[in-house]
């Protein structure tokens, strides 16, 4: 068999560690080839997924295209395709340039190919033209006709036909030029400050999952929007980045000839919608929003806690709710309490930053602890595993603190005897999230 990688995560490396179960195998950081029995197939599956969740947070699920300049149509000529083709070939370590071009004007839109997977468009700039390709890009073809201009990141090349040689672009990513939210590190950064976990002291299963209706499939972007604008105004609660991150585009879309608006925040939402709205709340805290405005209450993912389910069926009628589930979804919220429990080398990582840099009583800013941090690290630190650890320190008597206004006034203290933190009981508090979230995930199974 052949495997592929991700940016971040190193195959070849992860799989030397699972060499006693292959025939034989090779290959680099992103790519590799293996043979093995198949009585281990199970047993790699396993491993490899043991490994990988170690090493592969959020952030780097998040898909992502680096591009090498901001370019306008200029630029766009036969000259800089012949010099795009003397780099070739392309591969991993010479990767195909692209580059980004912001707010051009979309002349004409169809989808093309064999089942439309294609799109294909005439895009105008500073008064010249060009034609463009995407492929795989069929399903945006809504939010190209509906949006006055576009960003996109291609490549230019030529297309040769009947014997003609065209300038074309290749088209590698589409989004609407007038509408984000909020980009993708304001997202990251609000999602982690604004998380708040209920505890659940013996708290009972009162509600039954079976009796609301559920999407258990993926759906489609349109089956989506159709669905929203058919009961707008509605709420939509999300509880993990990814999710997030997702919904976070549908901002501004247009629906069935007339415009849905989408409001995103952060715990709650004061303001009562309006009839053709779409209200986003991540990280709800649910016995604090009002549900009375809204035709339908849309689960997009998991709570974290059976207490977030009991209050809800509480305070919304069975038939108002709307759950999404598709299988895997609790992998997200597994890698939100993985990301925001520190482990032990994440404890003292934060331990040696903190003796490093605030030797004696001092204020610091915790977003810049973070920043510091995930420079060293990678990106294995927000302000929850930080801010956990600090309380850890505090209950083992290693420092004294107080934050006010996300600034941390820090004091080290003497240390007598060695204290275990991760035998401390808010450690075990902090543990106890995760077998809380357990028993969702088997009420789940048994559904």
């Amino acid at each position: 068999g052949s495997a592929r990688s991700i940016p971040g995560f190193n195959l070849f490396s992860s799989m030397g560690e699972c060499a006693d179960l292959f025939e034989k195998f090779g290959g680099h950081e992103q790519a590799a080839g293996l043979t093995l029995k198949s009585n281990n197939i199970k047993k790699f599956a396993d491993k490899i997924n043991e490994i990988s969740s170690e090493i592969i947070r959020s952030s780097k699920l998040s898909p992502e295209i680096k591009f090498d300049a901001i370019i306008t149509m200029n630029d766009i000529d036969e000259r800089l395709a012949e010099e795009i083709e003397r780099l070739e070939p392309f591969g991993l370590g010479n990767p195909v340039p692209k580059f980004m071009y912001k707010s051009i004007n979309v002349d004409s839109a169809s989808r093309v190919g064999k089942e439309e997977k294609h799109i294909k468009m005439g895009l105008i700039g500073n008064r010249k033209y060009v034609d463009g390709i995407g492929f795989n890009l069929g399903v945006l073809i809504k939010l190209v006709k509906e949006s006055k201009k576009i960003d996109i990141i291609f490549t230019p090349n030529f297309n040769e036909y009947n014997g003609r040689k065209k300038i074309q672009i290749l088209i590698k990513d589409i989004k609407n030029a007038d509408c984000e939210v909020m980009n993708q590190e304001v997202l990251k950064k609000n999602y982690y400050n604004t998380i708040q976990l209920e505890r659940d002291d013996n708290a009972t299963t009162e509600f039954d999952l079976d009796s609301i209706d559920w999407y258990l499939d993926d759906i489609k972007d349109e089956q989506l929007f159709e669905l929203l604008a058919l009961n707008a105004p509605s709420i939509i609660l999300v509880n993990t980045l990814e999710k997030a991150q997702y919904l976070a585009r549908l901002t501004n879309i247009k629906l069935n000839s007339k415009e849905t608006l989408y409001k995103v925040d952060f715990n709650i939402i004061d303001e009562k919608p309006n009839a053709n709205e779409i209200h986003i709340v991540i990280n709800p805290i649910i016995a604090k929003i009002d549900f009375t405005s809204y035709n339908k209450v849309i689960l997009f993912d998991l709570f974290f806690s059976t207490k977030d389910y009991n209050v809800l069926f509480e305070r919304v009628k069975n038939d108002k709710i709307i759950g999404f589930y598709r299988k895997g979804d609790e992998v997200f919220n597994s890698r939100v309490l993985d990301s925001i429990i520190p482990n032990r080398d994440e404890l003292v990582a934060i331990y040696k930053y903190i003796k490093a840099n605030l030797c004696s009583e001092t204020e610091y800013e915790l977003d810049r602890i973070v920043t510091d941090l995930n420079i060293h690290y990678g990106e294995l630190f927000n302000p929850q595993n930080i801010t956990h650890a600090l309380n850890l320190f505090r209950d083992g008597n290693i420092i004294e603190y107080k934050l006010d206004n996300r600034v941390i006034t820090i004091k080290l203290l003497d240390i007598s005897g060695k204290t275990d933190l991760l035998q401390l009981s808010r450690y075990t508090d902090l543990l106890n999230h995760r077998e809380n979230f357990k028993s969702i995930k088997k009420l789940l199974e048994r559904g």
